[in-house]
């Protein structure tokens, strides 16, 4: 059961990984700047508020632009691990910045300490968040069982259903020694249209877990359901439009249709 879509997938990660390393200098750059010039920014307050037409204003926006951007172009790919690594790069770049400011007196360190404080904290979060979501993420891809051994072989899911509102579909595979496997597993309805796996114990195959890719992209997805001959021919215009339109590569086309016809 071999698996092309892989090896399409994974330029598009890469090139998200790489941006997102950008993105994230450059988030890191903009704010460490604009806390090291904070306290030369003239401010022009009155009842309406406060403004100032100092371009060095311009390294917050920037800066928190991109910021915004890392998480956007890094969820594909790492989701909450990304989420929590923007929070953090965004809390330690402001400390980072006003500590350069303080060092060269500037200003004092006790005029900001509460905020250098807040911002540390808020970094470190940061830094537990992306964590966590990491070592999920490490399980979810079946990183960590295959560093210890274990087989990995593509695998397919069909007959999407709904269990204590959970999203389940079977997952068959073949293992390495040419037996067919078939276990219900937790997953999400798009997850029908990616290149998973199935990671097993060597020992005893029916141990086994499902393997999602690193980068999992939002599609849009066709409702499976046990309609009318009609209703099914529908879904399968449907989908083959979606072919065309480029919207599904072959191999997702084929996994929909399989699934569809699933009896």
């Amino acid at each position: 059961m071999s698996d092309t879509a892989g090896s399409g997938r994974r330029p598009a990660g890469v090139a998200l990984l790489i941006l997102s390393v950008l993105l994230g200098t450059v988030t890191w750059l903009l704010l460490r700047q604009s806390m090291y010039v904070a306290h030369d920014i003239p401010w022009n307050c009155d009842s309406e508020g406060c403004g100032t037409n100092d371009f060095r204003i311009r390294y917050l926006i920037g800066g928190i632009a991109a910021d915004v951007a890392l998480v956007g172009s890094s969820w594909l790919i790492l989701r909450m691990a990304g989420f929590g690594s923007a929070l953090a790069l965004c809390g330690f770049a402001f400390v980072s910045g006003w500590h350069a400011a303080i060092a060269e007196g500037a200003i004092p360190l006790e005029r900001d300490a509460t905020a250098i404080t807040i911002w540390t904290v808020i970094g470190w979060v940061g830094v537990g968040v992306a964590a966590l979501g990491l070592l999920y993420d490490l399980a979810m891809t079946g990183t960590v069982a295959r560093l210890l051994g274990h087989p990995s072989v593509p695998a397919r899911l069909t007959r999407f259903e709904t269990v204590d509102n959970h999203g389940t579909a079977l997952m068959t595979f073949t293992d390495s020694d040419g037996f067919d496997h078939t276990r219900r597993v937790r997953a999400g309805m798009s997850w029908l249209y990616l290149p998973v796996r199935a990671v097993y114990r060597r020992s005893d195959p029916t141990r086994n877990q499902l393997a999602v890719p690193w980068y999992r992209p939002v599609r849009r997805t066709t409702t499976i359901s046990e309609g009318s001959q009609a209703e099914r021919l529908d879904q399968l215009e449907r989908l083959a439009a979606m072919h065309r339109e480029g919207l599904l590569t072959d191999l997702e086309f084929q996994r929909a249709k399989d699934t569809l016809l699933d009896p």
